[in-house]
């Protein structure tokens, strides 16, 4: 019976003869696994091994004189947002630029370095005299009374060309002291004929006025209004007083004005302030002047035909245009200020403080640092 094979037994020795080879089998996969693994692990190795190689290699590069940034504690983020790179040369002993060493004024700050300044100027006063109409009543009476024709009558525009000088000195950023005189003279001349249009003889008047005053003038801030070619707009108020010898005369006589201790005028004046190049400058404005006088005499001193009751009083307004010649204390001609191109070129500079004689890059060229006589 040991001898016959049993059926039921033959699957277990089957099995039991094919499970080592099932187990050598299990091993050699085991190996090639490991093989693989230890494969990639020494490729990972060597490849981060190179990597801080190279690492190590550019901080040990970096710790040279000629590649040592400024300051190991300076961000190299904010560096590179800078411009240059924190493992480049050091940039310290660069020379700057005339655009960093002096950065370009800008309207406002031109307009707020202006300088004390004084001025003549020469006007032209389109004026509508009140007392206009009182002598041109005179006129007609005596037209009619001694039977004359008219042959040239008053203007209906008297026309004045005022001189004077003015003064002007900053007290705040946007605000000036402004002192300044005003004087005219100007006549009226009717020409009187016969019949036959042969000259006759004259009725005339003249006026005169001398005037001083204060006033304020306020720029208005770029930032509000800007002009081309100009830095700002300005308005100029200015109080008068007579300062004698205002007056009206005429063959008959003649009437002086009084002093008013609240003024006997005013002006409000307008232009345009603009950029200087030297302490010269020539500029023009435009306003409005208003008058007003009175006098102790009567009008009989002055007027022999129609002649009105009370004393002499007379004022003007007038629409005026005026061309000042300025000139600007502290300001230099640029002309006297010397160029880029006039100073000599010194040594060439040497690169660090390392021994090294070569030289530095060369520095490309900027634009020229912004001329200091330009005040405003």
């Amino acid at each position: 019976m040991d001898s016959e094979k049993d059926p039921d037994r033959e699957p277990a020795k089957r099995m039991r003869i094919n499970m080592p080879g099932i187990r050598v089998v299990s091993s050699h996969a085991r190996l090639r696994r490991t093989f693989l693994t230890g494969a990639l692990s020494l490729s990972a190795w060597a490849g981060f091994s190179g990597i801080f190689a190279v690492s190590a290699s550019a901080q040990s590069a970096d710790s040279l004189p000629a590649f040592r940034p400024d300051s190991v504690n300076q961000n190299p983020f904010k560096k590179v947002e800078a411009g240059p790179s924190p493992f480049s040369a050091a940039t310290a002993a660069s020379p700057k630029s005339g655009s960093d060493s002096a950065a370009p004024d800008t309207v406002t700050d031109r307009l707020l370095k202006r300088r004390p300044a004084v001025s003549v100027y020469l006007g032209v006063d389109f004026m509508d005299f009140d007392a206009k109409e009182t002598f041109k009543a005179g006129l007609q009476a005596r037209l009619a009374q001694d039977s004359l024709k008219l042959l040239q009558d008053y203007e209906s525009v008297h026309l004045a060309f005022p001189i004077g000088i003015q003064a002007v000195l900053p007290i705040s950023g946007y605000l000036d002291l402004v002192a300044k005189t005003h004087s005219y003279w100007y006549k009226q001349t009717a020409v009187l004929g016969d019949a036959a249009s042969n000259h006759a003889g004259d009725e005339w008047y003249a006026v005169q006025s001398n005037l001083a005053g204060l006033g304020l003038r306020y720029y208005i801030p770029p930032t509000f209004l800007s002009v081309t070619g100009g830095l700002s707009l300005y308005a100029q108020g200015v109080l008068f007083w007579n300062l004698g010898n205002a007056e009206i005369y005429t063959p008959y006589g003649s009437a002086r004005a009084d002093f008013e201790p609240f003024g006997s005028g005013y002006e409000i004046v307008f232009g345009l302030q603009h950029a200087l190049t030297g302490p010269w400058q020539v500029t023009g404005s435009l306003g409005f002047l208003h008058q007003d006088y009175s006098s102790g005499s009567a009008w009989s001193d002055i007027m022999v035909y129609a002649v009105p009751a009370g004393n002499v009083h007379w004022g003007s307004s007038a629409i005026q245009a005026s061309l000042n010649l300025w000139y600007h204390f502290g300001v230099v001609s640029p002309a006297a200020t010397p160029s880029a191109a006039q100073v000599p070129p010194g040594p060439v500079p040497t690169g660090p403080a390392t021994g090294s004689s070569s030289p530095l890059p060369p520095v490309l060229p900027t634009a020229a640092p912004v001329d200091s006589t330009r005040h405003f």
